[in-house]
């Protein structure tokens, strides 16, 4: 996944102080830091072997811990078997953290040579769509220096991990784990900060990503990642792929929903806006889905409109100018068409300005998410059509008064 920019906290600074067991605890290991620099591998792992019994023997808690856990696991085992393997994963962390203290001493060059990659293509392939990646590893071998050379193979990346007990050793496990320039994120708001770290250049979807959260009794749901070919409303209000929104939802009364919605564009408006509305709860009724099937029909995005832009001459334009009117649907629909600096515009549903994007001669993107097409034979045009999902509109050009 992309690196996440945000600092790590400290567990000494923001939790609590350490116990003198944490000092001891970190004394050892910084002794041990200092011994493996000049140790061989070999020499380490063995080193690393005897830790882990040291800390089997002295870590009560945990040891007892990790045999419930092992007894709900493996409830056929006997006795003898769980405490064995519990006492086997500790000798498997002590080797872990030995072999990381040792990487820790190590230039990149070093690292590398003593690691092998199998399967990197398809991280590479993954990262190509340039949409952000999760990996989901497990707790098998050393986890820890996979995802310590991760940064210097690959790219940088988050690792979602657990805090240590001991703040000592937790600070020093992060700065050995960003050191080849990976950053942490803890469980603690861990869905937050990964759509955070993934917001920066999220997978663009038709619904965006969505993350609720509780204020008192309303629900506020904030969504992003949304691509550009969707519309705000009925009538064709484009946006683009910068676009957030923020829906609080509050019952007011039995049956009665309010929803406040907050827009928020920099690529299509100048401040956000807000809009309320109701919900009301409709009982013996069924909620029936609505699909777009034909395709043909289609806009796509305001992007696609402006790469498929071609010129037309002023000329050609010109005989496009006037104002036209028609039924769109059971109402009656006036369009005005004008000609500015060589280029045309025409009046919305709500007579907002539309700029109409050529792609030939007769046919016309609007920048509100319709097409538009002329008269291809009169001069001056007896007629235009407006094309929407909802079918193709004809309106007649009124005579000039």
């Amino acid at each position: 996944m992309p690196r996440c920019g945000q600092p790590a906290t400290s567990l000494l600074t923001d939790q609590r102080r350490p116990s003198f067991r944490h000092r001891l605890e970190y004394a050892a290991v910084t002794t041990v830091v200092a011994v493996v620099r000049v140790l061989p591998m070999r020499a380490v792992l063995a080193a690393g072997t005897l830790l882990g019994l040291a800390f089997h023997a002295v870590d009560g808690g945990h040891r007892r811990l990790a045999v419930r856990n092992l007894e709900s696991a493996f409830p056929v085992r006997t006795v003898a078997e769980r405490r064995a393997i519990a006492r086997h994963m500790f000798e498997h962390f002590g080797r872990l953290l030995m072999v990381l203290l040792k990487f820790s001493t190590m230039s990149p060059a070093q690292m590398l040579a003593r690691v092998e990659f199998e399967g990197e293509d398809r991280v590479r392939a993954a990262h190509a769509h340039a949409r952000g990646v999760l990996l989901f590893t497990g707790h098998f071998g050393f986890w820890e220096i996979n995802a310590l050379v991760h940064g210097l193979t690959l790219r940088p990346m988050a690792v979602l991990a657990r805090p240590l007990d001991n703040p000592l050793l937790h600070d020093l496990l992060e700065s050995v784990r960003r050191s080849t320039g990976n950053s942490v994120i803890y469980r603690r708001g861990a869905i937050r900060r990964v759509l955070r770290a993934l917001e920066a250049n999220p997978e663009r979807t038709w619904m965006g990503y969505s993350v609720g959260r509780w204020e008192g009794d309303t629900l506020v749901v904030d969504s992003f990642g949304f691509n550009d070919r969707t519309w705000l409303d009925a009538r064709g209000l484009p946006h683009t792929e910068a676009l957030r929104t923020t829906e609080r939802y509050r019952r007011r009364a039995v049956g009665l929903l309010q929803v406040e919605l907050t827009v928020t564009d920099p690529g299509a408006f100048a401040n956000s806006w807000t809009l309320v509305y109701d919900l009301r709860f409709q009982p013996d009724t069924e909620m029936i889905e609505s699909v777009c099937e034909d395709k043909t029909r289609w806009i796509g995005r305001a992007s696609d409109a402006e790469r498929g832009a071609v010129a037309v001459p002023p000329d050609i334009l010109a005989k496009y100018v006037g104002v036209y009117s028609g039924l769109w649907g059971e109402r009656v629909r006036t369009v005005r068409v004008q000609l500015e600096g060589g280029t045309l515009y025409s009046s919305g549903l709500f007579g907002e300005r539309v700029r109409l994007i050529p792609h030939s001669a007769t046919t016309f993107m609007g920048t509100d998410g319709y097409s538009f097409d002329f008269d291809p034979n009169g001069n001056p045009a007896a007629f235009m059509v407006e094309r929407h999902v909802s079918g193709d509109w004809r309106y007649a050009r009124q005579p000039d008064k």
